[in-house]
């Protein structure tokens, strides 16, 4: 399987490429009519990486579920910041609400009971 993947490589190593465009790839295929050989080596690199992917999973297990683990601890830290910071912004808000108010409707009283 290993065996197979560098010509694949080999084979998507255009597709890769930052400028891939894949109307001047399709054309291509279509006028050289390789159609067919193309699919097929795409339908054949697409189930080799499917393959490698598999055995990658498989070997590595518990380290993938160890660091699925620790993300979603990190969410429900992160979560609580939110959270957390979210009240503060609340809070913080409501405290210049009341103190613009005050100020304003003392300014009012003030000037009300100058005139």
């Amino acid at each position: 399987m290993r065996g197979d993947l560098p010509l694949f490589a080999v084979f998507l190593e255009g597709l890769l490429q930052e400028g891939f465009d894949a109307k001047v790839f399709a054309s291509s295929a279509i006028q050289s009519q390789a159609v067919g050989e193309t699919l097929a080596k795409l339908s054949n690199g697409i189930a080799l990486l499917d393959k490698e992917l598999y055995t990658q999973v498989v070997s590595n297990y518990e380290d993938l579920l160890s660091q699925a683990t620790g993300i979603e601890a990190l969410e429900s830290k992160f979560q609580c910041r939110n959270s957390l910071i979210t009240f503060c912004a609340e809070s913080a808000f409501l405290r210049l609400a009341y103190e613009y108010y005050s100020t304003t409707s003392s300014l009012a009283y003030m000037s009300t009971t100058v005139l």
